[in-house]
This record gives C-alpha cells, structure tokens and sequence, in this order.
C-alpha cells in the first residue's frame, strides 16, 4: 500500500508544477496583452513598464519548463487547453510587440546619422503598418513625418501627415511652411512589404520637388511683386471670367493631344492635320505660331507666364478659332482682352496663388505646374478627365543646338551651343524684339527617347521628373489613363508608352462632341453674379487693411524707436491681425521679411525692420487696389 502512494505524491507535485506553469503563462499573456493595448493606446512609457515585467514572468516559465516532467495524459487533460489559450495569446502578442520594437530600433538607425535635423528635415514612410514608426520618431522628437498609402488608421498623430498618392505628397511639400529642409528620406514602414525600387522612386520624386521648391521660391523671390501688381491688375477681368472648377471632367475619356515647341515638332506636325478630328488639342503659348503654319487650329491654348514678354507669342495668333483661352490668374492683363469665344482663369502657382484665390472666392483645384506650361497643360487635361493624354514636341531637351522647333515662335533665332568641357552651355533666347543670353549654364543629360543620353537645361531635367513623377502617380490611382509619348524624338520620358503619333492617332475614332460647345456651355454655368460681388468685398476688405497696416505700422516703428515696449505689445497685436488679411504681403516682399526674421537674437531689430517692409510696400498696395479696369 505504501508503495502505490509514493507515485500519487509525485504526480500531485507534477500537477502542481503545471498548474503553476498554466498560471504563469495566463499572467504573462495578461501582461503582454496589457502592453499591445498600451502600444495601441500609444503610452509607450506603459509599454516598457510592461515589457519589464513580462521579463520576470518569462524567466519563471523556463525555470519551470526546465524542471518538470510531462504529466500522465489524464492528468494533463483539465490544465492543456488553458497552457494552449494563454501560449496562442502570448503569439499573437509578440507579433505585435515585434512590430513595437522594429519600430523603436528603425527609429533610431533612421535619426542617427549626424547630419539629421529633427525639427527641419522630412522623413516619408510608405506602406502599411506606419503608426508605430510614427509614434517611435514623434517621441525621439521628429517634427515632420509623412506617411504615403497607410488606409488603416483614420487619425495620425500630430506630427504626422498621411498622403494618399505620390501627386499628394508632392504637393504638400510644395505647401512646406519654412524652414526648409535639407534633407529628406524615404523608408518603408517597418514591416511592409513594398514592389522593389518603390522607395528609390519616391524619393528621386521628393528630390527633384525640393530642388523645383527652392527653383521656386527663388521665382517667387525675384517675381512675387510682379505677380502681385499683375494679379490686382487682373481681379476686375477675372470678375468676368468664368472658373476653371465649371470644367471638371468636361472631357472625360476624350483623346488629348498637348503639343510643345520642342525641336522634334517639325517632324510628325503633318499628323496632327491628317487626324484632326480625333482629340481635343491643347496648345502652348509659343507653340501657336508653328500649329498656324501648318494651318492646324487649337482648341486649346493655355498661357501661364506672367512675364509681359509672352504676350508677343499669342497676340498675331488667330484667338478666335479657338474653343477656348486658359489664362493664369497673374500672366499680362493684355491677354484678358484677346478676343477668345471662351476664356477660363486658373490658379498656376501652387500655393502662391493662394491669397488670390481666396479674393476672387474661386475654390478650383491647386495647380502645381514648377513653373512650365507643359506641366500645367497635362494637370488641366487630367482635371477634365481626358484620357488617353498624348505629348507632341515635348522634347524636354536641344535638338542640336536648337531649343526649340524652328516654326514655334523664337525657334528660329534661338540657340545654344555647348561648352568645351560639356559641362555648361551658353544660350540666346530671341522672344520677338527681346533677346536674352547667358553663359556657363550647367548641363544636364538625360535618357534619349531612342537610346542613349540627349543634352537638356537644368529646368527641363526639372520638368522631365514632374512628367516622371506624374505618370508614377497615375499609375497608382484606380483609373487607368493610357499615357503616350508622341514625340519621336527628345528625351525618353519613364511611365509614358513611346509610340510613332500616326500609329496612336490612326487608332482613335472621331470625336463625337463639339469642343467649343461643350466649353460654352460650361461657362454659361458658373456664378458670375457671386464672382464679382466677392470679389468687391475682398477688395474693400482689403483696402480696409491695408490703411490700417500702414497706420498701425507707423506708430509702431515710432514706438519702438523710442523703447517704448510695454505700449507696443498691445499695438503689435494689432498690426499682426491686420496684416493676416494682406497675405500677398509675404509674396511681395518674401526677401526683406526674411531678412529680418533672420535678426534671432535681435527682436527689437528685426520687428523694426519689418514695421519698415510694412510701410514700403504699403502705397503700392493700395494704388494696385484701388485701380479699376472696368469693361465700357
């Protein structure tokens, strides 16, 4: 009988041992638990407490895992299915914890490297999966974070931007608020699993913008004054003119040809004549004169350059057979008189735009073209829905030393010519009586449209990546849009199909609309009424500002210059409020204002150097206000 007992004891400790180890586990997967709802929850503090004592749990598991016996099966059978439960949480929660601490160790590779700026540079994720990065790099301290193609999670923590395509982040950081970045990386979220290059893809694509965005801001440097004074020039015509918005998806799936002054224009320019009746054609402003010596009429012509110079482009050209005029909201007020049967206004400067749009109440789309018409053409024939969108004499690069096609208008007369050391360029531009040259230009090299590199400028190599990075982006939406290179000649431009122009056109049916009726109709839809009344509202407002910015910036400046502080706070205050609505302010004088932002360490300096930028540009304000171009 003794005997038979010993055993019973021994199985009772082994049971006891196994009740210990169910135990043991149910609490560590309590924990763990604790710490994947803290990870959701983002208390990543509460994360580590939590992990730190899983650890103790851990430990103990082994300890008994190491000294037991397996249990008689009998003996096992009321304890497995809670040692299975509790081992299956456990899983399910190191899953999570893996991607936890992936993220807090990519984080930390990510902003190690010596030359990174939390506060200023950019850092893309791209994938799914990117909330725990997000939340790693907003508590090392990185202040600009977005996140490309993550639908899971509805609300990013503030630091955070989410994108849905590649076109989207491009034109948030065409918006980038300073300081500018100087650098910028993209990495997959931790755990995603990304199409080879896509990465590589991107951040060529983010490169490239910020090398446009500093092109930019240097334009808006050197032209914010002229686009200003042009843009109040223009609000009373822009009162008569229809919206870009009443075209949306005017021509959805309608063949677009958009024909550049590129120098192999001369070579396929005959098929546009034969296929005529096919595709709604868009032209450039300088391409008009070759599409008329080839006696070939546009439908379209868009003018974005505010220089007065492109006036001369389009004013022989036969406006009236056009179906419709594109006009930027700031090019030369001469154009608004041109006798187009239909003229549209659009926004053409990204966010520089912005204070104009908002006077004239017009809620279209942003364009963000980096500063050519090509791009701007493309964006508007994709905001009509146009599909498939072909490209003629888009070169982007010198045809020998041609820059552009010989009948385009300039062709002729301009040239470059390549420096010995193929490295740099000089150029003559002839625009009509005005001539421009330069010297010591960098030269770019780009993949050739039949192989091999062709010779570009460093502005078309700019634009040859928006064209890039348009098509990338196109090719991730749900919609696909056939996108063909015609040009048969010029730069090889990636995502665009290069095909003979015959072959694509002899392809299409005939065109079954009247072009100029659909864009008559169109603009008997919009607001014209509420247009113009918004616009004298902005104006007065505007107006109301302005003398009160030159008014309180005055008796600040005066304030100051005696010291007297605690009075000038209360007045400050009000000049800054005064000065929000005037926002085309910064654009006129982005220069001088940062100039004195620039004054760190000197408030008291750098707040009279801007009372002083106020009070300049003041009178130029109002006399532009004030002027009126109303129609007889």
């Amino acid at each position: 009988m003794l005997g038979r007992r010993r055993p019973a004891v021994h199985n009772i400790e082994q049971m006891t041992a196994f009740l210990r180890l169910a135990e043991t586990l149910e609490k560590l997967a309590d924990r763990l638990d604790e710490a994947c709802a803290a990870i959701d929850a983002g208390q990543r503090a509460q994360v580590f407490e939590l992990l730190q004592q899983s650890a103790a749990r851990k430990a103990e598991i082994a300890e008994l895992q190491a000294h037991r016996s397996r249990p008689k099966p009998g003996e096992q059978q009321a304890l497995a299915p809670r040692v299975r439960a509790a081992t299956a949480r456990i899983a399910r929660a190191n899953d999570m914890l893996e991607r936890f601490q992936q993220a807090e160790q990519a984080a930390e590779q990510w902003l190690s490297a010596s030359h990174w700026n939390i506060e200023r540079d950019i850092l893309i994720l791209v994938g799914d999966g990117a909330l725990l990065d997000c939340r790693a790099l907003i508590a090392r301290g990185q202040k600009r974070i977005f996140v490309l193609g993550d639908q899971q999670v509805a609300d990013w923590p503030t630091g955070a931007q989410r994108v849905a395509s590649l076109r989207e982040l491009i034109d948030r950081l065409q918006l980038l608020e300073p300081p500018f970045p100087s650098h910028a990386t993209t990495r997959a979220a931790s755990g995603a699993q990304l199409p080879t290059g896509q990465c590589e893809q991107i951040s060529a694509a983010v490169d490239q913008c910020l090398r446009s965005r500093k092109t930019r801001d240097r334009t808006v440097a050197g032209f914010g004054e002229h686009w200003v004074t042009q843009g109040l020039s223009n609000l009373d015509a822009l009162a008569r003119l229809p919206s870009m918005t009443v075209t949306k998806d005017a021509f959805f799936d309608v063949p677009c040809v958009l024909v550049g002054p590129g120098p192999s224009l001369e070579n396929n320019i005959s098929q546009l004549a034969r296929y005529r009746d096919r595709f709604v054609l868009v032209a450039y402003q300088r391409t008009l004169a070759a599409l008329s010596a080839a006696g070939i009429d546009a439908d379209v012509a868009v003018v974005l350059d505010a220089q007065p110079v492109v006036y001369d482009h389009v004013k022989d050209y036969a406006v009236e057979r056009l179906a419709a005029l594109l006009l930027a909201a700031t090019c030369d007020p001469r154009f608004f008189s041109l006798p187009a049967p239909t003229s549209f206004a659009f926004f053409g400067n990204g966010a520089s735009d912005d204070w104009l749009r908002q006077m004239v109440g017009d809620d279209s789309t942003h364009f963000f073209p980096g500063g050519s018409v090509a791009c701007a053409a493309f964006e508007i024939a994709l905001y009509w829905g146009c599909a498939p969108l072909i490209l003629v004499g888009q070169d982007l690069a010198f045809g020998g030393e041609k820059l552009y096609a010989t009948s385009a208008f300039g062709g002729q007369a301009s040239r470059m010519k390549a420096g010995a050391d193929q490295a740099t360029y000089s150029a003559e531009q002839v625009d009509g009586a005005q001539r421009r040259s330069a010297e010591g230009l960098p030269l770019c090299r780009l993949p050739g449209y039949y192989g091999g590199e062709v010779l570009t400028s460093a502005s078309m190599a700019g634009f040859h990546r928006w064209f890039e990075t348009a098509a990338l982006d196109i090719a991730a939406a749900e919609r696909r849009i056939p996108l063909y290179n015609c040009t048969e000649g010029g730069a090889n431009i990636a995502g665009f199909a290069n095909r003979p122009l015959a072959d694509v056109l002899a392809a299409l049916p005939s065109l079954e609309i009247d072009v100029k009726r659909v864009f008559a109709e169109r603009a008997a839809s919009a607001d014209l009424p509420k247009r113009r009344s918004t616009i004298e509202l902005t104006r007065a407002g505007a107006l109301i500002a302005c003398q009160r910015a030159q008014s309180l910036a005055q008796r600040c400046l005066e304030l100051a210059e005696r010291n007297a502080l605690a009075e000038l706070a209360n007045l400050e205050n009000q000049l800054i409020a005064a000065l929000r609505e005037l926002p085309m302010l910064s654009l006129m004088r982005q220069g001088p204002i940062r100039q004195a932002l620039a004054q760190i360490d000197d408030h008291q300096r750098a707040a009279t150097l801007l009372y002083r930028v106020v009070l300049e540009a003041m009178p130029l304000l109002l006399r532009y206000l004030q002027s009126r171009d109303r129609p007889e």
